[in-house]
């Protein structure tokens, strides 16, 4: 796979990743602010990561989904089965 192709397919992913942490915030009934509260970070965090200006690591990821009551396992293995990042070589 070239650099580009990493690239693009990273970006695809960091797209459905944001994508689906917001559904679960709303899913949940949290607002921004709510979420924030409970992970002990600035709302402002919580509105980067959802508007895609700031990437989420795997650790932020798991303690985002546990905050609201999700398995990371299975949210990660949707966002990859969504994006079709799941079927790369």
């Amino acid at each position: 796979m070239s650099d580009f192709s990493l690239k693009l397919e990273s970006r695809k992913l960091h797209i459905a990743m944001a994508t689906e942490l917001k559904l679960m915030r709303d899913a949940r009934g949290f607002t921004m602010r709510d979420l924030a509260t409970t992970l002990e970070q600035p709302h402002s965090l919580v509105s980067k990561i959802e508007q895609q200006g700031r990437r989420i690591d795997v650790g932020e990821f798991i303690h985002y989904c546990r905050a609201l009551g999700f398995d990371p396992a299975t949210k990660l293995k949707a966002i990859l089965e969504k994006s079709n990042i799941s079927k790369l070589p």
